[in-house]
């Protein structure tokens, strides 16, 4: 991934790493700040990254401390990526070689093969207590067997694979976090994600301002409703901003006008109404007015979220309590 080595080199892999850990020590707002400059020009690198930032904050905040410290080092350090399996995992399968249990998963993981951490959701070995219930382990590559099972289309993003992969470790190889990490997770990564399409929805408000330039400034009603994009935008960005700072302890004076309005608002829509002003202008695949990438890239990184946490279409109200230990 070129775009991956760039960002090593730019050492943005470890900006969300606290600095007594060799990081940036970079906040949620951020780091949603990279992310949405990211997505202007490129939704693929910005979807990476996003994923990435949203791991390592839940490594640095829930990992169990013993193990978490080195880790968070070597993402500084060596500039490591980490990505997820999260969805529900297959049961436990006994070797008949050998005399070890391995728990396997079993789902949908972003940039797999590049990734040299992996936080996985894995079900308890045979034999565990009863009612256990699943947890989050952060594995590294070393540790585990991975093997890709089907290639994703990308979900409408460029070069972007969403394979499915299958993996097995031993139970006691990964490291686990507390049980509220699985929500944390969850969260931080709806909210990289949204940043993400925000920068592409910047994209396109500079497209209809050049395409409205064009015509003069005769489309009144295409001026109208380009304001109205910028309104949602805007919102959705205040939204963000209120949603980063609470999630890192220091709640905005309009934090309270936060709460709710997400569901209102709606970039796939705003970027709809972009192509609708540009017309065919817009609807075209090549051009200097061409919305269709940013129409499939607004949508499919909001699929991606979902297949991250490990739920479909038809279940997005339960995104969070599909990883959360139950």
């Amino acid at each position: 991934m070129e775009a991956v080595d760039a960002l090593c080199h730019r050492r943005v892999l470890g900006a969300v790493v606290p600095t007594e850990s060799g990081g940036e020590g970079a906040s949620l707002i951020d780091a949603c700040e990279i992310v949405r400059i990211l997505g202007r020009y490129c939704a693929s690198t910005a979807m990476v990254l996003a994923v990435h930032q949203a791991m390592v904050v839940t490594i640095a905040r829930h990992g169990h401390r013993k193990y978490v410290d080195r880790a968070l080092y070597d993402i500084a350090d060596d500039q490591l990526l980490v990505t997820g399996c999260l969805h529900a995992p297959m049961r436990d399968a006994e070797d008949e070689d050998e005399d070890e249990k391995t728990v396997a998963a079993r789902g949908t993981m972003l940039f797999g093969d590049e990734a040299d951490l992996v936080v996985a959701r894995i079900a308890p070995p045979r034999g565990a207590v009863e009612r256990e219930s699943d947890r989050l382990v952060m594995v590294r590559r070393g540790d585990i067997a991975l093997c890709r099972e089907d290639r994703g289309d990308g979900v409408g993003l460029r070069g972007l694979g969403w394979d499915t992969y299958s993996m097995e470790t031993t139970p006691d190889s990964g490291d686990g976090f507390d049980p509220v990490a699985a929500e944390t997770l969850a969260r931080v990564l709806e909210l990289m994600a949204r940043a993400v399409r925000v920068g592409i929805t910047d994209t396109v408000i500079d497209t209809v301002r050049r395409y409205l330039g064009r015509r003069g400034g005769s489309d009144l009603s295409g001026s109208t409703q380009l304001s109205e994009i910028v309104v949602t935008r805007d919102a959705v960005w205040n939204d963000i901003s209120c949603r980063a700072a609470e999630l890192d302890g220091y709640p905005t004076p309009g934090a309270v006008g936060c709460a709710g309005t997400s569901a209102a608002l709606s970039l796939e829509g705003a970027v709809l109404s972009a192509m609708g002003i540009c017309g065919l202008a817009g609807y075209r695949e090549t051009g200097g007015f061409a919305l269709g990438r940013q129409m499939r890239d607004v949508a499919g990184s909001s699929e991606m979220v979902l297949a991250a946490v490990g739920v479909g279409r038809a279940d997005v109200a339960g995104r969070v309590a599909a990883v959360t230990p139950r």
